[in-house]
Parts: structure tokens; sequence; C-alpha cells
């Protein structure tokens, strides 16, 4: 792949469909730039999906999440899996949850959705939290009926700041608490 470079690679430019987030040590008379921080977009969920069926998988999420519907409190026992549903239709959610990487015995993204179990476990709304006071520990019983797994560590751990932001902006939505 032949890449054009026009203007100053180290100011964040697009290069054929190439986004280039940030080069370091730029030096315009080398031959050679160290320390790149870059990565490809896809233009489409449908590039990051490659023509895998959402719907099988949705399903697959939805069923592994409600798992943990008995030790959400009861406030937001009604829309709770309504709210997972709004969750996945976020587009921000939908770009990486579909997509399992390396992870294996699973379908989606299973560190992506601990992560937004656990910014639900650290959202409170009039001082009640969704799953009470949030402990990592009983919800991976519930999702792998076991303590001792990767998962545990994901579960105590914030997704990405543009995800975790999307999902409060839907949390402040009364339909959901």
């Amino acid at each position: 792949m032949e890449i054009k470079i026009e203007g100053n690679p180290g100011t964040g430019n697009t290069f054929q469909e190439i986004k280039i987030g940030t080069v370091q040590n730029y030096n315009p008379n080398a031959t050679t730039v160290i320390n790149n921080n870059y990565g490809a977009y896809p233009k489409s969920k449908e590039e990051i999906l490659g023509g895998v069926d959402r719907s099988a998988i949705r399903q697959e999420i939805i069923n592994y999440v409600g798992k943990t519907l008995k030790l959400v409190e009861k406030k937001w026992q009604d829309g709770y899996m309504d709210l997972w549903n709004a969750i996945l239709d976020l587009d921000v959610v939908a770009a990486e949850v579909y997509n399992r990487g390396r992870q294996k015995g699973t379908v989606f993204n299973r560190k992506l959705v601990a992560n937004i179990i656990c910014c639900l476990g650290n959202f409170r709304s009039k001082d009640v939290g969704m799953y009470g006071a949030y402990s990592p520990t009983p919800i991976v019983k519930e999702l792998e009926g076991r303590t001792d797994c990767s998962t545990r560590t994901e579960l105590g751990s914030q997704p990405e700041a543009v995800i975790r932001d999307a999902i409060r902006y839907l949390l402040k939505d009364k339909k959901y608490t």
C-alpha cells in the first residue's frame, strides 16, 4: 500500500483512508518516523462486522447481561433490559461490541460489556446505584459462574471516555431511571 503524505504528519492528517492520530519525533529530512500512533478506521459498521449476523450476537449479549438482572436494584429492574438495548444501539458501542477480537469462548466483545457494567454500577440516581453498592465479585459470579477469571478485572474498569459519556447521557433519560 502506498501512502502519499501531504501536509505535516505531526498534526494528525488523513492519508488515503487511514486516519493518523499522532506522529511523534517527526523529522521532515528523515526517511523514517519514530513512535507512530496510528490506526485504520473502517468506514461503516458493516466493514467492522464483515457480514456477521448482528441480531444473533445482540441476543447473546442480552442473554449474558440478563444474568445480572437479579442483582439490579428494584428501582432499575423495570428498565434494565431496555437500557441495555439502547446501549447496544449507540454507534460508539456498536462499533466495538460486535467484534470479539482475540477473546475466546464468546461471539462478542466481553471486555467492553464488562466495562459497561462497571460504568452502570458506578452510576447513581438519587443515591441508588444500579447494583446497590457495586462490587465486581457477585456480578462475575452471575456472568461466568466463577470469580477467578479475567472478566472480574474488566468489571473494575470503565470503558473509554466516549463510550462512558454516551452511556451517561443515555442514563439521564427518565425512562430508564
